[in-house]
């Protein structure tokens, strides 16, 4: 997911990351179940391996460099401005990188992690709501995924692109709520196998020059990613 103040299309798409969801809300974790109905552990009685439950920990990470790294995201973790990312683009992002422990460790069918997005955007100054959505369905393209032994990771890099309409002193606001879980067999899999996973990111990008941008602190405890909510207002009060 990257937020920011520039629409790509006329569609009702807005970029986010390396992938394009629309934007319209929908109902939180519609269509989810777990198998068995005990939340996190799902049964996995038709793998033929010897055992019966599948549990996957989730645990972020964001410092430091990612696990792996494809073509369309950052390798370095944390809050950051970002001069040519995406190609063409530049602003401030929140990089992290969701890794999901597997159990037990010889389960080698296919893992995936689905997260669910509920979002504000503002510019300064005024205050003004550039955009928001409640429930959206913010899973990674599979390219920002990798299942390797026991572990599988899910790197993402919401935040501010600061488009060439902003004027020096304009700063653009984002704030995000995030579920993140694990399914199995799918992407689309509505059998999960993790409890659910809160976490959030503030980024407030400052355009001070050309192509000069700096990380916006006025508010108390922006920019950071952190566990738990969010407030998604712009003062963050």
């Amino acid at each position: 997911m990257q937020r920011g103040h520039h629409r790509l299309s006329q569609s009702g798409l807005l970029f986010r990351g390396s992938r394009r969801i629309a934007t319209s809300s929908v109902s939180n974790h519609a269509g989810r179940r777990v198998s068995n109905g005990k939340s996190g552990t799902t049964s996995a009685a038709t793998n033929p391996s010897s055992f019966s439950v599948v549990n996957v920990s989730l645990s972020i990470q964001t410092t430091g460099t990612a696990s792996f790294t494809d073509a369309n995201q950052p390798s370095t973790l944390g809050v950051q401005v970002l001069y040519g990312y995406p190609p063409g683009y530049s602003g401030c992002f929140g990089v992290y990188q969701i890794t999901g422990t597997i159990t037990p460790s010889n389960y080698t069918n296919p893992v995936f992690l689905r997260r669910v997005a509920t979002f504000k955007e503002y510019q300064d100054p005024g205050a003004t709501l550039e955009g928001s959505g409640s429930g959206v369905n913010d899973t990674s393209d599979p390219s920002n995924e990798k299942q390797s032994g026991s572990n599988v990771y899910d790197e993402d890099s919401p935040g501010v692109l600061v488009p060439s309409t902003f004027s020096a002193g304009d700063t653009g606001r984002f704030r995000v709520n995030f579920d993140e879980y694990a399914v199995l067999g799918s992407s689309d899999s509505t059998i999960e196998a993790s409890q659910d996973f809160l976490f959030f990111v503030r980024v407030s990008c400052q355009k001070t020059g050309i192509p000069s941008l700096v990380l916006d602190n006025t508010y108390s405890g922006d920019n950071q990613i952190g566990l738990g909510t969010t407030k998604l207002s712009d003062n963050l009060q």
